[in-house]
């Protein structure tokens, strides 16, 4: 499986047009995991943007970054304005067979029922066309981020049919990140004995054959002819994707050991970046996507450790998106033109392309990837 070629870094826009505070609700700019903001990253002139799909209970394939649906009621003006709830975007914490309000246990209409507002409608209507928008660019209004396109948890299908063909998507899996492996080790860690039947994401969550199916069906059905890949923390549901078709590209997203309060330490293939780039190699994948910290975008990893990163992932051939703090920034989107890196996943869109193009003294539009 070759690496995914590309002449100059591909700037991705996060879960649109680039999480201002990522996952925290604090950015008021361009809501997460919304069609306007993947319309404002194709305005922008991005060539790809990056979201995250989980499933309802129905199979419905939706765009939302947690696992959970987290709501609170909005104040009212007076008693006798109805009741309207607005999402929480809170970290999940664990997720484990004890968790609750997990999307996967609601039906799509029940979600929308949770979270309707006053004129009667939640997330984006179905959507019933056979045609795709045409470009947009920035002679067209700009996306309206208090109107529909706005709206949370639309249909993967949905954000495809409102956007050109020219914008490629990188279909983040969201699949709790434990796995037999992971358990089996954890519990051998502890010196305890390794029970019959372990507390699984299959068992719990979702089996892993259906739940790639479904996505896979949405993305064959409703894609048109535009550039996917497919990524995910889970290795497992990465070698799922693998194993069920070879068309379209898969990473695995690691942290490769760089510490946060949802490290998957555990699991051998997370142990460190080298762990993951030799079992995406091993499992044939087209590559990684991990966090910049390891290329030197805070400025604390030695240069001989990022050369030695860079060789494995030539040799390998590997290709490699990184996000995270520091990879916003002109300076480190330099660095990752040097270092040959596939993608950069942006925060702060707006501001990163005005950088850009200033900096490159140029409106053409962004490269995309060769397929």
């Amino acid at each position: 499986m070759h690496q995914i070629a590309t002449s100059q870094p591909m700037i991705v826009g996060h879960a649109g047009a680039g999480v201002k505070c990522a996952h925290y609700g604090k950015g008021p700019e361009w809501p997460e995991n919304t069609i306007c903001a993947f319309r404002r990253a194709e305005q922008l002139g991005v060539t790809m943007v990056e979201c995250d799909a989980t499933i309802t209970k129905d199979s419905e394939v939706v765009l939302h970054h947690n696992f959970t649906l987290g709501v609170c009621e909005q104040p009212r003006k007076s008693e006798k304005d109805p009741q309207t709830f607005i999402l929480e975007h809170k970290t999940d914490g664990v997720v484990n067979e004890n968790s609750t309000d997990l999307i996967v246990n609601y039906q799509l209409s029940e979600i929308r029922s949770l979270l309707r507002k006053v004129n009667g409608t939640i997330g984006c209507a179905n959507i019933i066309q056979s045609q795709y928008p045409s470009p947009l660019t920035m002679n067209d209004p700009i996306p309206n981020i208090h109107g529909k396109e706005a709206e949370p948890i639309p249909l993967l299908k949905d954000a495809f049919y409102q956007t050109s063909t020219n914008l490629s998507f990188n279909v983040e899996i969201k699949y709790p990140i434990e796995t037999p492996y992971n358990l089996v080790a954890e519990e051998l860690i502890k010196h305890k004995p390794v029970e019959l039947s372990l507390p699984t994401p299959s068992s719990y969550f979702y089996k892993i054959n259906k739940f790639c199916d479904t996505i896979l069906d949405t993305i064959w059905s409703h894609a048109g002819p535009r550039y996917v890949i497919l990524s995910s923390f889970n290795p497992d549901i990465c070698l799922a994707l693998r194993l069920k078709q070879s068309f379209l590209p898969v990473l695995f997203i690691s942290r490769g050991g760089y510490p946060n309060d949802s490290s998957h330490k555990s699991d051998p293939r997370h142990h460190n970046i080298f762990s993951a780039t030799s079992w995406a190699h091993i499992m044939n994948l087209n590559g990684i996507v991990t966090v910049g910290h390891h290329f030197g975008s805070t400025n604390d990893v030695d240069d001989r450790q990022i050369k030695s990163l860079g060789a494995d992932l030539e040799s390998k051939q590997l290709s490699c998106f990184v996000y995270g703090d520091g990879v916003s920034e002109m300076s480190f989107y330099r660095k990752a033109s040097q270092l040959n890196l596939t993608g950069v996943i942006v925060d702060r869109l707006d501001e990163f392309m005005h950088m850009y193009h200033d900096q490159y003294k140029t409106n053409t539009q962004l490269v995309s990837p060769n397929f």
